[in-house]
């Protein structure tokens, strides 16, 4: 035998012998059993779930439903209490009631466990059993009274501005104003009351308002002579030094000692000559003090 010959003797059979392991190992995998159910992963539809006796396929999409979750909800069938439809919370009313049942919310046709099976004939998505207005859409079942009824169906609660105030309180019947606000205090709320007027808006009837175009909602009146200060000339402090503008010797500058060494009338804090001598307070060397005919440096020194 030459060596060309026993070489190719050598490959054949080591090949067949890679397509005997290569044949073993795929009979290994069919035969595995990860859940141990008893049945094969190859022919297991959750093949990590044991569930030898139910491998129910409901959707067909090759997935059991003891692994699957058909509604997508996050809960896996096999503890979904409702598995065909959506319900997350996994809610229960009826769990503690006299007739419990292992049904969610979502799927259950007596939400309530009265025994009489739940319909939704106003389609709000609330079940009859608890829908406070069977045959009236109200999904938010708002109920401003606080009886049985929503207020959607109530007929004891009207409320025609659709301010969420009861037409039988509401102090203004057709003009929104859920606050109610009545500060006249006569019964009609201020959105409607036609003696009530606020030009300036600062809540103050304009017949009682010191200051009718200028909000001023304390009313103060300092020299009490019915006019607010807010707009009253001679008790306007513009400069914030508690003297009225009238009476202020420097208004709009603050000066709250009124300090006026000339006498000019004029405070010292806005006078450009507090000693009235001729000589402007910059240059003056002496602002104080009174030098008039002071020519000879310092200037404006006696």
């Amino acid at each position: 035998m030459n060596t060309r010959t026993f070489y190719s003797i050598a490959l054949a059979g080591l090949l067949m012998l890679a397509g005997c392991s290569a044949q073993q190992g795929a009979t290994v995998a069919k035969s595995v059993d990860v859940d141990g159910d008893g049945l094969l992963d190859a022919i297991d539809l959750c093949p990590t779930v044991a569930d030898a006796l139910n491998q129910t396929d409901l959707d067909g999409d090759m997935i059991g439903d003891a692994c699957d979750d058909m509604d997508l909800d996050g809960v896996l069938d096999l503890i979904d209490n409702c598995p065909l439809v959506s319900n997350a919370l996994q809610g229960n009313l009826d769990a503690g009631s006299a007739n419990p049942d292992a049904l969610g919310d979502a799927c259950d046709p007596d939400i309530d466990g009265d025994g009489v099976l739940e319909t939704d004939l106003d389609g709000d998505g609330v079940a009859d059993g608890v829908d406070n207005c069977l045959v009236i859409p109200n999904a938010g079942q708002a109920n401003g009274d606080g009886d049985a009824l929503g207020d959607a169906c109530d007929v004891d609660f009207f409320d025609l501005d659709s301010d969420g105030v009861d037409d039988s309180t509401d102090n203004c019947l057709v003009i929104p104003n859920p606050t109610q606000a009545d500060a006249d205090v006569d019964g009609l709320g201020d959105a409607c009351d036609v003696d009530f007027f606020d030009l300036d808006g600062d809540g103050v009837d304009d017949t009682a308002d010191n200051c009718l175009v200028i909000a001023n909602p304390t009313q103060v009146d300092t020299d009490s002579d019915g006019l607010g200060n807010a707009c009253d000339a001679d008790s306007l402090d513009l400069d914030g030094d508690t003297f009225p503008e009238l009476s202020d010797n420097c208004p709009g500058v603050a000066n709250s000692d009124q300090l006026d060494t000339d006498g000019d009338l004029l405070g010292d804090a806005c006078d450009a000559d507090d000693d009235n001598d001729l000589f402007a307070d910059p240059v003056d060397a002496c602002p104080l003090v009174a030098a008039p005919l002071d020519i000879i440096p310092p200037i404006g020194c006696p």
